[in-house]
């Protein structure tokens, strides 16, 4: 939604991410940051090093229309346990993207 410009409605139907992409983001002269951008299905194993040791943010993304949360609450943990080890104080963010479709029209649902 963010590099394609696209309103939050039109976001539904986006593939999965299939390789590792780096988004470079500069908002002002003073703000500048790259977002990388991992496949879920994407080991950090063998870059665990290389990626974690300068970032400053994790944000986990869990697909909403995905059935299998359990899958990815469990890979979350893994990462987190992983990336501490590497950089202890990393700030962690878990969005719940595409809640807002129709499988998730009661509050009960979300």
């Amino acid at each position: 939604m963010v590099f394609n410009k696209l309103a939050p409605h039109e976001t539904f139907f986006l593939l999965p991410s299939q390789q590792v992409e780096v988004n470079p983001v500069q908002t002002n002269d003073n703000i500048y940051y790259n977002v990388v951008d991992f496949p879920g299905n994407y080991i950090l194993k063998n870059d665990l090093q290389r990626h974690i040791s300068q970032c400053g943010a994790l944000i986990y993304v869990i697909d909403a229309q995905s059935q299998d949360y359990d899958n990815a609450c469990g890979k979350l943990n893994d990462l987190i346990k992983q990336t501490s080890q590497v950089k202890p104080n990393l700030n962690y963010e878990v969005f719940i993207h595409k809640i807002d479709s129709d499988l998730f029209s009661s509050d009960d649902a979300k």
